[in-house]
């Protein structure tokens, strides 16, 4: 395996993110704006309902999901010709249950190395246990209930995501 820790950090992204996150297009510069890509995926409920969805749940949902990602995005580091040792990337992760059109949906956040966001949506549609995936290639946010994101979260789950008056 070849090493190149001088290069490492910004060649892991050049080359990991596009197999990893549905070749979605790393911004060149640190300013501009990546667009977002959506994916929605029924995900295997292993017996959970949506009564089941507390503090511990959201927790072990954060946990499998960064850890699902980050094995993933190593295994793919390494394919690539880069040592799996020195794969160390930063992440902020944050999650939280919200609330939308009736719904109660787990909503994770992470940023990897402040270079990639990107925002899940879990929740329970039809008897389904849905996920949608948000992923952008730059450093910036990504909105819930607004654009690319938002249009697949009101696909998935049938939820409104535009304020409604009431009267």
């Amino acid at each position: 395996m070849r090493d190149r820790t001088e290069t490492h950090k910004s060649a892991r992204f050049a080359i990991l993110l596009p197999v990893l996150l549905c070749h979605l297009p790393l911004a060149i510069a640190a300013e501009k704006v990546a667009p977002i890509t959506a994916l929605i995926a029924i995900q295997g409920s292993e017996g959970l309902t949506e009564a089941d969805l507390d503090t511990a749940t959201l927790k072990r949902l954060e946990q499998w999901i960064v850890q699902t990602t980050l094995e993933r995005a190593q295994q793919n580091y390494a394919r690539q010709g880069f040592d799996p040792a020195t794969f160390n990337p930063k992440l902020n992760v944050g999650s939280v249950y919200a609330v939308v059109g009736g719904k109660k949906l787990a909503v994770i956040r992470m940023t990897m190395d402040n270079q990639v966001r990107t925002l899940w949506v879990m929740g329970f549609h039809r008897g389904d246990f849905l996920r949608v995936t948000c992923v952008r290639g730059s450093n910036h946010e990504i909105q819930m209930l607004s654009g690319g994101c938002g249009e697949k979260v009101t696909e998935a789950f049938g939820v409104s995501v535009k304020p409604q008056l009431v009267r």
